[in-house]
């Protein structure tokens, strides 16, 4: 379905408010207009696409029992700007955001990713499914 339908069809159902489909509905002429920004992949295990394939968004799709839905699709170009602005991040901030990854396990340092490193990251989530299928969701992780 077109992404732009969809985001009216919420709206009309009122599952989002009029502000939050205003910000979707930019998102998506952004990504319509940076198509640039989408990262080879070699080869795709999900869909048996070939190598080369290009994927420009994370997707996080949740489907409750009760009808409820969720949606979500990130455009990996918010992690290019990210990457650029860590820049702009004071030393002291950028030791503690490394403190909090690894609080939660996650050996990382944010001076060391850079656009090499995120196009590793980018192919790694691009190889990667996650679905967690419960009594009460299901719940799948994936680019496309």
């Amino acid at each position: 379905m077109n992404e732009r339908l969809r985001i009216l069809e919420l709206l009309a159902e009122g599952k989002i408010n009029a502000m939050e489909a205003e910000r979707l509905l930019d998102a998506v002429r952004r990504e319509e207009q940076t198509p640039q920004e989408a990262l080879p992949v070699d080869g795709d295990a999900e869909e048996g696409k070939g190598a080369g394939r290009k994927v420009s968004t994370l997707r996080v799709l949740v489907n409750k029992v009760d009808g409820e839905q969720v949606n979500i699709r990130v455009p990996l170009g918010l992690l290019r700007a990210g990457l650029k602005l860590k820049g702009l991040l004071p030393g002291k901030t950028r030791a503690q955001v490394d403190v909090a990854m690894q609080e939660r396990g996650l050996n990382f340092n944010i001076d060391d990713l850079d656009s090499k490193s995120l196009d590793a990251i980018v192919a790694a989530l691009s190889e990667t499914r996650i679905e967690i299928n419960s009594d009460k969701e299901r719940v799948q992780v994936y680019c496309e």
